[in-house]
């Protein structure tokens, strides 16, 4: 199995192509080694600043048959415009620059620095794009959970019940991302919504009126995320976690069957174009937390099915479901509470 991100541009993609002398690239590498959504997703540019209008399509429109001489009535698909918006991460690391005077390896020193701040970043993202709402918190971006957490909107047919109520609840993702389903969004203008700053040595004067100086950098990260087109997702909720470890968990692999079959174009890597241009690239792939995934091992010990496989391929353990990638992320929680 080749690297799915050869498909597509991801973040760290557009920002080689975009800024070659490479300053940004080993940051936005770093944050995609720790943030598997950063790694898989395609990114592309807002259309509109930081903001990025589509249009869903909401029904199909129905041909008419007809004959020889015969007129047709025009029909037209319904549609209905949605701007998702992007939310802009900061943070800053403070060196005493006493300490990295005498730091033999100053470039490392400040890597680790930089690598505690990133990660951060990393889960924060994470966790955005699986449950951000600018309902309840207006600074972050849209995630996945607040479009998908009803069985009876527009979009429940492709929402799998795993029959866990309470709270201690997780999920199974199928995503397939593309420029015309989902994926990451970046500010229009810039590279890829990854800045870092190198502010160098400043003097500070505390509220004692001591002085200190600081080497700083600063870090910050414009990141969004779109929906195009929800039936190129589909959610297997509500699978109880507590029940994993007593045997009683509902089975897995046949809701994972189900939400296969809910996704359109769900073994294609492309999708058409109409304006002469290359088709698009996309790509269905799996996100579950680490318990998940742990569980799912464990299934094919006891199970005879065929659907599952686990290999290494370039040095990174791999694991596939029908064809599609598992991805472990942090980001998914344990602690959903029950969709209906």
């Amino acid at each position: 199995m080749a690297a799915l991100t050869s498909l597509y541009p991801t973040l760290a993609d557009i920002e080689k192509a975009k800024n070659p002398d490479g300053s940004i690239a080993p940051i936005i590498e770093m944050l995609a080694q720790m943030s598997p959504a950063v790694k898989y997703l395609y990114a592309q540019e807002c259309n509109n600043g930081t903001k990025h209008r589509h249009v869903i399509r909401t029904g199909i429109p129905t041909p008419t048959w007809t004959a020889f001489y015969e007129g047709v009535q025009p029909t037209k698909s319904t549609r209905t415009q949605v701007e998702d918006t992007t939310g802009m991460l900061e943070n800053w690391t403070q060196i005493d620059e006493r300490l990295y005077n005498i730091t033999k390896d100053k470039a490392q020193f400040r890597l680790q620095e930089a690598s505690s701040v990133l990660e951060g970043f990393a889960q924060e993202i994470e966790q955005t794009i699986f449950y951000g709402n600018v309902n309840s918190a207006p600074r972050e971006f849209h995630g996945l959970s607040p479009r998908f957490n009803s069985t009876t909107a527009g979009n429940g047919n492709q929402i799998i019940s795993g029959g866990g109520t309470g709270s201690d609840n997780t999920s199974i993702w199928f995503i397939t991302t593309g420029p015309t389903t989902c994926g990451l969004l970046y500010p229009q203008g810039t590279t890829s919504g990854i800045a870092r700053n190198d502010i160098g040595v400043e003097t500070y004067q505390d509220s004692n009126g001591a002085l200190i100086r600081y080497l700083r950098e600063q870090f910050m990260a414009h990141i969004g995320f779109y929906l195009a087109d929800w039936r190129y997702v589909s959610r297997v909720a509500n699978i109880d976690v507590s029940n994993l470890a007593t045997g009683s968990a509902t089975d897995l692999y046949d809701k994972m069957i189900t939400a296969f079959y809910k996704l359109q174009n769900r073994k294609g890597t492309m999708a058409f174009s109409m304006d002469g241009a290359s088709p698009v690239q996309i790509k269905p792939m799996i996100f579950c937390n680490t318990k998940i995934k742990e569980y799912l091992h464990k299934q094919m010990r006891t199970n005879s099915n065929t659907y599952l496989n686990l290999r290494e391929v370039a040095g990174e353990e791999v694991m596939t479901f029908l064809g599609m990638q598992i991805v472990e992320t942090d980001g998914i929680t344990d602690t959903e509470a029950t969709v209906s």
